[in-house]
């Protein structure tokens, strides 16, 4: 048996990869059944959320299972974003190795070194995997140093000798073939063998303790599920001992005994995708295998982090992986609009915090902090929510107005800590990696400079037509970075942010990124006259026919400075006894692009908020 991760920055092909290694080992009458046949049905097997098929990232860690010839492989699908770095940390435990996937091209960036630091901090043995060496420029001198590069970044990681010697191989997942040695100009046949030949050789079976198989059962709960019948379930491994449906265990944390009462109903295995397999009433599992209980709905209070245990035993609680802590939050209350309770089927402070504290639950990433309206704390205002990103606050509540929730949001910030003197308060601070056009570098040095970042890194491409630029900024001053690189480099930016250090609070004050807005001082239906006069005083969010209110924000102002400016968008044409040709249908409006989520996170102002419903986003003054 084999316990591996797939660890990699985001968009490096860590899925693709993973499909070509289920194709690879499912037998053939089964390829169809778990849609890893050849085509569009094989694409991204294990991202299952919808969220995860638009967007194309991956949300949530998953663990799947495949055999190949003799050897049980768990392979454990991770996130590549920055903002779901949790969903990485709490993974790390119940593998002994990672497959360590890198753009053979772009080469190692900003999550690339967030991931590999975790790894090589767990003394997990890597197997270096250069993906898409098909493309353009990846050729055996860029992939050379790549290479160094990754070693020069585990050393300095403070790797050891074993962890160094890992094997390279060249992989394009997306024409499902890998290779030990560079093919140069040659297209190898499609074949995986190399990957899981390196992978059964330089990944060791589950290391246990000594004893651990004769000991009673234990296990670090790292995924938790609920389902509609069966109640909670629980997926992890087990470090000791062995298990079979029907035995009693109990649930611990720390020194405190949360159940002792709750039996195992059923045991699964992920397998060929995302596949549940349930074992049979006379199988059994060992320590070092990773499986999932299904433990009933009194298992409520459990959480990723938690030990099950054999119950009545002396077993003590497994220390849960450690989760670096969120950076920035926003509160979340019941939405207080003109036009709220129109769309929504769930309103209240109670439906909110119900469903942020189930998220909480199963998202070790992600913290809460009740608002009540007194001493007595009888009634909910609304919730804290903190997290690693707008990324993260944005899946959250693009997942909640699909559930059908109405929702205020404020302007989000970023969260300090003491020192350890007690004294000094300090702010994360960020490395941010922006590859971009030779034409637009300077534009982008200015665009990070005016939010008080500092330059660390520049380098070139060998064609000299990209660079690849480093800076370290303040977290407070990045929100709506994407907007910003955007319009700096005409939409030719690519980004990657991690948070590098925590540093004292810096007395430098960051300038407002956000423009001025267009507010509407009137309530009723837009209209196209009215918007017709007001496209050159900015960028329009809103569309005829929309209703709006008092206060709403309808656009930005495209004047400099920070004083809005107070439009009437519902005016409507004052009718004549005198035909006219320029009636309103000749009216033509440029198109609105749809707000984003995380955008309008990035660039809320202070004095406003967001009202998030299941159709709309509406931003108004507060």
């Amino acid at each position: 048996m084999r316990n591996v991760a797939i660890v990699a920055h985001v968009d490096h092909g860590k899925t693709t990869l993973l499909d070509c290694m289920l194709k690879a080992c499912l037998p053939a009458d089964h390829k169809k059944e778990n849609q890893v046949e050849d085509g569009d049905n094989r694409e991204r097997v294990m991202d299952h959320n919808p969220l995860e098929k638009e967007r194309g990232i991956t949300i949530v860690s998953k663990v799947t299972a495949l055999k190949h010839s003799s050897t049980a492989i768990n392979i454990v699908d991770t996130p590549g974003h920055a903002d779901f770095g949790g969903e990485v940390e709490r993974v790390l435990d119940m593998v002994d190795g990672v497959l360590l996937v890198v753009d053979a091209y772009e080469g190692v960036m900003a999550q690339t070194k967030a991931v590999a630091r975790k790894a090589i901090g767990l003394n997990l043995l890597p197997v270096l995997v250069l993906n898409k060496v098909d493309r353009p420029g990846a050729d055996e001198a860029r992939c050379g140093e790549v290479e160094s590069d990754v070693f020069d970044m585990l050393d300095t990681m403070g790797a050891t000798e074993e962890q160094l010697d890992f094997p390279t191989l060249y992989c394009s997942a997306k024409n499902g073939w890998c290779v030990r040695e560079h093919p140069g100009d040659t297209v190898p046949s499609a074949n995986m063998q190399p990957l899981f030949d390196a992978l059964i050789s330089r990944i060791p079976p589950p290391r246990c303790a000594p004893g651990a198989v004769d000991s009673p059962m234990s296990m670090l709960i790292t995924m938790v599920g609920h389902d509609e019948h069966l109640g909670v379930s629980v997926t992890g491994r087990l470090y000791t001992g062995s298990a079979s449906e029907g035995v009693a265990v109990q649930a611990l944390r720390g020194s405190e005994v949360l159940s002792a009462n709750m039996k195992v109903i059923k045991i699964e295995r992920t397998s060929g995708g995302l596949n549940k397999q349930r074992l049979g009433a006379d199988e059994s599992i060992l320590a070092g295998d990773i499986v999932t209980f299904m433990l009933g709905h009194s298992a409520e209070m459990v959480r990723p982090g938690d030990t099950i245990a054999a119950a009545k035993s002396d077993v003590q609680a497994i220390p849960p992986p450690r989760v670096d802590p969120p950076t920035v939050s926003v509160t979340m209350k019941p939405s207080s609009s003109p036009l709220a309770g129109r769309e929504g089927t769930k309103f209240s402070a109670a439906d909110i915090g119900k469903r942020l504290r189930a998220e909480a639950r199963t998202n070790p990433a992600i913290e809460l902090e009740v608002i009540y309206a007194g001493a007595d704390k009888s009634k909910e205002l609304g919730v804290e929510v903190r997290a690693r990103g707008e990324l993260q606050l944005g899946v959250l509540l693009e997942q909640m107005r699909r559930e059908g929730f109405e929702v205020d949001v404020t302007p989000p910030r970023v969260l300090t800590s003491v020192g350890d003197d007690g004294e000094t308060i300090t702010e994360p601070w960020e490395r941010v990696v922006v590859d971009v056009d030779t034409e637009y570098g300077g534009a982008i040095i200015a665009a990070m400079s005016d939010r008080g970042g500092t330059l660390e890194e520049m380098t070139g491409s060998a064609s000299g037509t990209t660079q690849r630029l480093a800076f370290l900024a303040a977290s407070r001053s990045l929100f709506g970075l994407s907007r910003s690189l955007a319009e700096a480099s005409k939409g030719t930016a690519i980004a990657s942010r991690e948070v590098h250090e925590w540093r004292p609070r810096s007395a430098v004050t960051v300038a407002d990124s956000a423009k001025p807005a267009l507010v509407s001082m009137a309530d009723g239906k837009i209209t196209a006259h009215a918007l017709s006069a007001l496209e050159a005083r900015g960028k329009l969010f809103v569309i005829p026919g929309e209703d709006t209110f008092k206060g709403m924000v309808v656009g930005t102002y495209n004047k400099g400075g920070d004083k809005d400016l107070e439009v009437n968008p519902v005016r409507e044409k004052k009718l004549t006894n005198i035909r006219a040709a320029n009636n309103d249908e000749n009216i033509k409006l440029t198109p609105v692009i749809p707000l984003n989520l995380e955008e309008v996170l990035g660039t809320l102002r202070a004095d406003e908020t967001v009202e998030v419903t299941p159709s709309k986003l509406r931003i108004r003054k507060v």
